[in-house]
């Protein structure tokens, strides 16, 4: 489902119920969940990092088991974390996905 996925929290029969991850090419806003499951939380992880492209988008995201795997990225607060080459986190810059300003860095 994700890489470098690890689970957080299981049922009592040893199911996963939470678990963190990373995904390439998606966006905090565009990602949609696997059916059953909701996304907790989302941020821009570096660009290139967890075995994406070196110019991939990648974004860290907790999903939690539910039903209807209906809930939105837009349900949830985004973060957006911009590092220059050499690692550096960056502050005032505009995030844009397909030419629209969706956020800024703090």
């Amino acid at each position: 489902m994700l890489q470098d996925e690890t689970v957080m929290e299981r049922d009592e029969n040893g199911n996963p119920t939470k678990i963190h991850g990373y995904t390439c090419g998606e966006s905090c806003v565009s990602y949609t969940p696997p059916d059953g499951w909701k996304v907790v939380s989302c941020v821009y992880a570096p660009v290139g990092s967890h075995g994406c492209c070196q110019f991939c988008v990648v974004i860290e995201l907790v999903l939690a088991k539910e039903g209807g795997g209906d809930s939105t990225p837009q349900n949830v607060p985004i973060t957006f974390i911009v590092h220059d080459e050499s690692g550096v986190e960056l502050a005032d810059v505009g995030v844009y996905i397909n030419g629209e300003l969706i956020g800024e860095t703090g």
